[in-house]
Formats: C-alpha cells, sequence, structure tokens
C-alpha cells in the first residue's frame, strides 16, 4: 500500500483500474463487426431478372368463365355480358358483346376458294370482322344473377 499523499490520492482510481482489469480477464474479447471477413466473394453478384412477379386475379376475384359481369370502365361502361374466356397469364378477360373491334382477318388460300364456286353477282366474302377483345379483370365487376 502506498504510503506517499500523492498516491494516497489516486488510490480510488487504482482500485477502479485494478476492478476493470480482473473483470475485463473473464470476459471474450468480440471481434469489430467491421473487422469481419465476409464468407460472401468479392466480386459482384449476377444481376437477376427484375421483373415483376405475376399475380393471378381470377383466384383473388374468383370469376370464371360463364360468369355474369358488369363492365365498369371504358367505352361499353355498364353492359352486362358473360364471360367467354379467361386469358390468366394477362389478367384479362373476354365478354361477350363487350369491347368488341373490327378485326382484319387474312383471307383463305386461293386454291380453296375458287371463283366459280360463287354465283354472277356475289361479292367475296369480307376480311373484316367484329370480334370481342379482351378486356382487364379490374375492369369487369360479377353481378348477382337473381338480383342483377
Amino acid at each position: 500500500m502506498p504510503t506517499s499523499v500523492s498516491a494516497l490520492k489516486y488510490l480510488p482510481f487504482l482500485e477502479k483500474a485494478m476492478r476493470t482489469k480482473l473483470r475485463n480477464r473473464n470476459t471474450k474479447i468480440r471481434p469489430k463487426e467491421f473487422l469481419k471477413v465476409g464468407k460472401e466473394p468479392s466480386m459482384p453478384k449476377e444481376v437477376k431478372n427484375k421483373e415483376p412477379e405475376h399475380i393471378n386475379m381470377t383466384k383473388i376475384f374468383n370469376i370464371k368463365p360463364g360468369d355474369l359481369v358488369q363492365v365498369l370502365y371504358g367505352r361499353d361502361a355498364g353492359k352486362h355480358g358473360v364471360i367467354r374466356h379467361v386469358l390468366w397469364q394477362k389478367n384479362q378477360v373476354i365478354v361477350t358483346g363487350c369491347n368488341m373491334v373490327r378485326s382484319f382477318w387474312r383471307p383463305l388460300p386461293s386454291n380453296t376458294l375458287k371463283r366459280d364456286v360463287l354465283p354472277k353477282g356475289a361479292r367475296k366474302p369480307s376480311n373484316i370482322v367484329t370480334v370481342e377483345a379482351p378486356i382487364h379483370i379490374t375492369n369487369v365487376a360479377p353481378v348477382d344473377p337473381v338480383t342483377k
């Protein structure tokens, strides 16, 4: 035990230092987080396909072919129709009698359509037909067939 006056002045500090030294002796040395070597290679990761994940809305909206629906938006808004086909990959439906567009169909090959088959004065069949275009599934709503 120190006997000098200056040593007595620092006695509490020395005791505290000895206690912390004993306490730190029992603890493990933890490596610093920023000094850890990662398990990942240093090369940058390959960029993956960043396409959005497809959500099948036909299951969410519970719409199937044969259901009676009402068109909510577009030039046919308010019309009722029956779903003829569901395009689940594009989340679209084809409704009978709604969203009609004119489409050009390629003519038949020349060997199947002979001139002598058509009577005199008759015109060739038109290549332009009117068909239903797909409507997005969020633009239609199911209608209760009982209450309509």
